[in-house]
């Protein structure tokens, strides 16, 4: 019973904070647009994805998966 009391009495003070640092949030103001100071820093290299070929046992179903997906790109009109 007192274990039971305390996780309530623990959980109302969560709440109470949660609710306090939604209140300390500044919302109302204007959203501000950051500029890209790294623009000419940034050469293309590093953060990417990196296709990497598929392990020798699901090579087959991984190129028929990909003919698959590029010939339904085609059958498909252009999108607007």
């Amino acid at each position: 019973m007192r274990s039971l009391i305390l996780l309530r009495s623990a959980a109302k003070a969560r709440r109470r904070q949660f609710e306090e640092m939604l209140r300390n949030l500044d919302l109302t103001s204007k959203s501000q647009r950051r500029d890209d100071t790294n623009k000419d820093k940034q050469s293309g290299d590093g953060v990417g994805s990196v296709r990497r070929s598929p392990p020798p046992h699901l090579r087959e179903w991984w190129e028929s998966y990909t003919k698959g997906l590029s010939k339904k790109q085609a059958a498909e009109p252009p999108k607007k």
